[in-house]
């Protein structure tokens, strides 16, 4: 996936987000790959995102909040005041990840 086609995903799910689903289009980031993307700042709640390939990628100050992300492969990412909470996180790969901040209430791991 290229960088514009993550954008016009992100825009579309924030404004179902804002819109509590309304308007514009959950985002599913299924096993997409997305190694290395720059998702700082990102709003994801309530994002699907199943097995989606996030290693190395930066999820600095992102939302995902209620995200579901079952084997999602975190492996190296910098999840600096990410917030992870109630989000569904079982069997995702989390080793390296920088997680010093990030907010893990209700999480499910």
């Amino acid at each position: 996936m290229n960088l514009s086609q993550l954008e016009i995903i992100l825009r579309a799910h924030k404004i179902w987000v804002r819109s509590e689903g309304q308007k514009g289009k959950r985002a599913d980031l299924s096993f997409m790959d997305l190694r290395g993307a720059p998702l700082d700042n990102a709003d994801l709640t309530r994002a699907i995102m199943i097995g989606a390939n996030l290693q190395g990628a930066s999820l600095n100050n992102t939302l995902l909040c209620r995200a579901f992300m079952p084997f999602a492969d975190l492996s190296g990412t910098i999840l600096l005041n990410t917030d992870f909470s109630h989000a569904k996180l079982m069997a995702a790969n989390l080793r390296d990840a920088d997680m010093r901040t990030a907010r893990l209430e209700g999480a499910d791991l």
